[in-house]
């Protein structure tokens, strides 16, 4: 499944949160979304260290450790980091599993936006 770097980083967020809700879910759901989770992660790699290269060219760290864009810079860094997240697609295998494992789970919207891309219709289910 191909996906831009800024809905890798929304599903890594989004998994995270369902993950750790504090609703119980099958052990099947919890291995699949951890499963995810992990190749996710990975998947991000590059996109955490072009970010820190653009945060180095175009930022200062105050004292208190907020990173502040340079003045002037805003505009180069928004652009770049524009680019990076939405010009830019990754390549992820994602681990599937049916929707009847999670039918019944409660979800936010953010959290469902995650986990659909890794939920499939059984054949029972389609019928």
């Amino acid at each position: 499944m191909k996906m831009s770097n800024r809905t890798l980083v929304k599903t890594i967020n989004g998994l995270l949160s369902f993950k750790n809700n504090g609703v119980r879910k099958p052990i099947k759901a919890i291995y699949a979304i951890n499963r995810n989770i992990e190749m996710l992660d990975k998947a991000a790699i590059p996109f955490q260290e072009s970010r820190n290269e653009l945060i180095e060219k175009y930022c200062d760290k105050k004292e208190n450790g907020d990173i502040v864009p340079k003045k002037g810079m805003e505009q180069n860094l928004e652009s770049e980091l524009g680019e990076l997240l939405d010009g830019i697609e990754v390549d992820v295998d994602v681990y599937k599993i049916p929707i009847s494992l999670i039918e019944n789970i409660e979800a936010s919207e953010l959290e469902f936006e995650a986990i659909s891309m890794m939920l499939e219709e059984s054949e029972a289910e389609k019928a």
